[in-house]
């Protein structure tokens, strides 16, 4: 008689968890066929121990609190750059209304220059036929003058107001391209923090699932039975393996 044993031709499948935990659910036993995604066991990594559970629930709760005062920051701040950009609106309005009062104004001391330029040249032809005196031709140029001065006073202001719109609009895009940005860096780190959210819940339990077709040969672990990544929880022989046996011969 020789002794011996019987393996697999492909090479049997070992099912590990990816983390320490307790088994809350098994749902299969030896001699079963599985396929490929079927579920096998599902691992809950609260269950390991009431301290690493108690760690895991106060970084969640901190990262809820975290999310939750980033969403309000962010809703805050959307809040006070519209408020901001609809007073940079009313003040271009506010401005392009006084432009349009100052263009106005600008044309009727335009008129004004040309008529006390007809009254000048007038009062010379009268100055030149004995009329009127030297006098009074010297107070009609400085009456001109006075009005030429107006329309000069006009423009800086039309100039001035110009200069004051551009700038807003500029103030305007910037503010715009500020709250994008803003909002950007907020929504991102909201994102990462849903993330880590997600990543945490889904380390709370872990469900593992068959890695091809086959039957389960040796279940290693019960429900309710502490696990850990170093120890096996069952075993798969692949669909299509067949057992051959392998004697133990001794040689002489």
């Amino acid at each position: 008689h020789v002794s011996g044993y019987l393996a697999p031709t492909l090479g049997m499948i070992k099912v590990y968890t990816p983390q320490s935990g307790t088994v809350v659910e098994s749902r299969v036993a030896e001699g079963q066929q599985v396929k490929r995604g079927d579920t096998l066991m599902v691992v809950s990594s609260e269950r390991a121990s009431n301290s690493s559970a108690a760690t895991q629930a106060a970084m969640l709760h901190e990262l809820q609190a975290r999310r939750d005062s980033l969403s309000r920051e962010l809703a805050k701040q959307a809040e006070i750059d519209t408020l901001t950009a609809r007073g940079i609106e009313d003040r271009i309005r506010g401005l392009g209304s006084e432009l349009v009062q100052a263009r106005a104004q600008l044309g009727i001391q335009r008129s004004r220059v040309a008529s006390a330029e007809r009254t000048v040249e007038r009062n010379r032809q009268l100055l030149a036929a004995k009329f009127v005196s030297e006098a009074t031709v010297q107070q009609k140029l400085e009456e001109l003058l006075d009005q030429r001065a107006q329309v000069a006073a006009v423009e800086r202001v039309i100039a001035g107001l110009e200069r004051e719109i551009d700038s807003a609009r500029t103030d305007l895009e910037t503010s715009g391209l500020r709250r994008a940005n803003n909002s950007a860096a907020l929504g991102r780190q909201i994102s990462e923090i849903e993330q880590q959210l997600t990543e945490g819940d889904a380390r709370r339990e872990v469900v593992l699932t068959a890695p091809a077709d086959g039957t389960v040969t040796t279940v290693l672990a019960e429900r309710g039975q502490a696990v850990a990544p170093d120890a096996p929880l069952l075993s798969i022989l692949p669909a299509g393996a067949a057992l051959e046996a392998r004697l133990l011969v001794p040689t002489r």
